[in-house]
């Protein structure tokens, strides 16, 4: 048995039983995802599955087959809205003296970066960050607010060490409590960062958020996650490989060390035409106007997909 659900929206079939004999026949109904109920591992092909543990765990539960079925869809509607925030709660505001400095950096959109990991596996080139912020300071005139956790002030010292903008960039790192890192993220144009926490919670919050991600983990399960966020990937044979210890990898780091600035800088520029506003309309503006070329252009530039250009990394 199975129904279909809102097919305007997605085409699903859903698996109403749990026996074995009767569901492999759902990989051949056409539908574009399944979902269902899984034991074992056995309905590995299944894209959305709650867990049952069989007749025994069932019987001691005595949950309705009802339940199950609502707990199921449930599952499907989580999975299906790709565009939710996970953090719904306003954040508090600042500290008066963060705020301070806030204010005193140039009017240009704020971009919060943070360059460390707490993982060497993970952990971009500190120079490389230093590449991307002078490109965003010279193409947008952004304003850079570097975070980081006590312990990591190194890395952000290296990195202000090697730019040619260090006026633009403001260090927060090891002076922002992490209690007030959601309301720093709120009122960022863009986020930057290693596959690490804050980026998690720049997702989060909905903020474009652009993560570069070595071959360590499936990019796939630990990526950020929102529709204006983007894993920025170097595709690699060997990933994932779930190394801990650099000297265990034979190629170098290669997922970290080639994963090019240019990439990572594109990415951003992408996410940041998505988040400006629109430009007021121009009265009785004539059809042809060469002034309306760059608009549209930089409107398609804008609606191309950041996650394609991520995926076109060469290997």
């Amino acid at each position: 048995m199975r129904e279909r659900l809102a097919p305007q929206r997605f085409d699903l079939a859903i698996d109403l039983r749990k026996h074995p004999e009767t569901r492999d026949v759902l990989r051949h109904t056409g539908a574009r995802y399944t979902a269902g109920f899984d034991h074992r591992n056995l309905f590995a092909w299944l894209d959305v599955a709650l867990d049952w543990g069989g007749d025994q765990a069932y019987a001691r539960k005595r949950q309705h087959t009802a339940d199950d079925l609502v707990n199921l869809v449930d599952a499907v509607a989580a999975a299906c809205e790709d565009d939710r925030r996970m953090i719904a709660a306003p954040p508090r505001g600042l500290p008066a003296s963060i705020q301070r400095k806030l204010d005193a950096m140039a009017g240009g959109p704020l971009i919060c970066v943070h360059p460390a990991a707490g993982n060497v596996m993970k952990q971009w080139p500190a120079e490389y960050f230093a590449l991307v912020i002078d490109r965003l300071v010279e193409a947008h005139g952004a304003s850079i607010v570097l975070i980081g956790a006590p312990g990591e002030e190194a890395i952000a010292e290296a990195l202000i060490a090697a730019l040619r903008h260090a006026e633009s960039v403001t260090s927060l790192v090891g002076a922002l409590p992490l209690a007030d890192l959601p309301a720093l993220l709120s009122r960022a144009a863009l986020f930057l960062g290693n596959d690490s926490g804050p980026k998690h919670i720049a997702a989060g919050l909905g903020v474009p958020t652009v993560g570069v991600h070595s071959g360590t983990v499936d990019v796939r399960e630990w990526g950020p996650f929102g529709v204006n966020a983007v894993a920025v990937v170097r595709e690699m044979v060997c990933s994932p490989c779930y190394l801990t210890n650099p000297q265990d990898c034979r190629r170098g780091l290669a997922c970290l060390r080639e994963l090019s600035p240019e990439t990572v800088f594109q990415a951003c520029e992408r996410l940041l035409l998505l988040a400006e506003p629109a430009a007021p309309a121009q009265a009785k503006a004539p059809a042809s106007s060469g002034s309306a070329r760059p608009a549209r252009r930089a409107s398609r530039v804008a609606r191309q997909s950041a996650a394609a250009l991520a995926a076109a990394t060469p290997r």
